[in-house]
């Protein structure tokens, strides 16, 4: 078992954090990050870590006269090219290649595109799969996953070590008056950690694209 490179917390910081040392559990604990990192997307709806290779390839269509356009993914961190076209016999043909600023805008951030023609608003071409949008998005590295994203990781990722190590439910000890209890936790998203996620998760904003 390897760590992914989309990872959200690293083998060091699981292992500073369950006061573990040394490297015999290194494998089980690579597995339960990358199921981890897995499952924290999958909720969010989005990648937090850029993906490699050639980027995401988007089509968006568009019934009415409209200026705004969501990608699937954000924030956006490079884009590689807007292009409005259609499908002629199963292949996408571009009729005009946009430039930025000048042929749209783009809110990095929220991940939005705005049309643009002489400075004002103008709307996207309407039709099936009319605007070809390649880009990445996402934050470059694991050592820049935001702090928030990566404190639910590391106590969601805890919870499953701790029950792969009993073979059952992640197990919390605590002190009262009738003396020490044990409470078993459940290794999914506690509610206070969705809360925490809430900022990041995808509210699906794109109605309009398609990934290829």
């Amino acid at each position: 078992m390897s760590l992914s490179t989309y990872a959200l917390i690293t083998t060091d910081e699981l292992k500073t954090a369950l006061s573990l040392s040394g490297t015999a559990m290194d494998a089980v604990i690579e597995g339960i990050i990358n199921r981890v990192s897995d499952m924290l997307e999958a909720y969010m709806g989005r990648h937090i870590i850029t993906r490699g290779g050639t980027g995401i390839t988007e089509y968006h269509s568009f019934d009415s006269l409209r200026s705004e356009l969501f990608l699937t993914q954000y924030p956006i961190a490079t884009i590689s090219s807007v292009k409005e076209g259609y499908w002629s016999g199963g292949t996408w043909v571009a009729t005009t290649t946009l430039t930025i600023l000048s042929d749209y805008v783009a809110d990095m951030p929220a991940g939005k595109l705005i049309r643009l023609s002489s400075g004002g608003c103008a709307s996207w071409a309407t039709g099936f799969e009319t605007v070809q949008v390649i880009y990445a998005a996402g934050v470059s590295a694991t050592a820049n996953v935001p702090q928030a994203i990566k404190d639910v990781a590391l106590s969601l990722a805890a919870r499953k070590f701790r029950e792969v190590q009993r073979g059952g439910e992640a197990a919390q000890q605590y002190q009262d008056g009738l003396g020490m209890i044990t409470r078993f936790m459940p290794s999914e998203l506690l509610r206070m950690e969705k809360e925490a996620l809430g900022p990041w998760r995808s509210w699906d904003y794109s109605t309009t694209g398609r990934v290829a």
